[in-house]
């Protein structure tokens, strides 16, 4: 090793598609153009490009690549906030929407994986909704059962009765 020398070293998605790991990647839609333009081509066939190096990495048995995005809530369902780079990848994906959980949800995990924290368990909800801009007061009703599939193109995914609370400034000092 030569002191001030460059010695290039696998980062995370490297050694998770090496070694046959999970991924979790946040916020795809954020993601900028020279992480899409990787990730298309793993995506595509299950090898990674290393630039600079010439080298591919074929994916390990059990490797997979998981993304989230932001979307936002309105009473008629939840549609992106822009339209991002990530759009690219739109027809590699097996898209789920996770409702947030009830309160009453968000309670019963709290209690049951930190049973010590049940005494003060409604005021940390108390904080946490706050700070999630409420998003967790909404229970989703779906009481009429009528939900229609998410749509192809992921536009808008159908959800029951959520009031918007997205855009809602909190400060901590109320």
């Amino acid at each position: 090793d030569v002191p001030g020398e460059f010695v290039w070293q696998p980062g995370v998605l490297t050694q998770a598609v090496a070694r046959g790991n999970w991924i979790l990647l946040e916020d795809i839609d954020y993601a900028p153009m020279d992480v899409i333009s990787v990730l298309v081509p793993l995506l595509e066939s299950r090898k990674l490009s290393i630039p600079g190096h010439g080298k591919t990495i074929r994916c390990a048995p059990g490797f997979q690549l998981f993304a989230s995005q932001q979307l936002l809530s309105s009473t008629t369902g939840y549609f992106k906030q822009h339209s991002s780079n990530a759009s690219l990848l739109d027809h590699l994906w097996t898209r789920i929407c996770i409702e947030p959980l009830s309160r009453e949800e968000l309670q019963k995990v709290l209690v049951t994986k930190y049973p010590n924290l049940a005494g003060i368990s409604e005021k940390l909800l108390d904080v946490y909704c706050m700070l999630s801009s409420g998003r967790h007061e909404l229970a989703v009703a779906k009481d009429d059962g009528m939900d229609a599939p998410p749509p192809e193109d992921f536009g808008m995914v159908s959800a029951a009765s959520v009031a918007s609370v997205d855009g809602r400034l909190i400060s901590t000092r109320e």
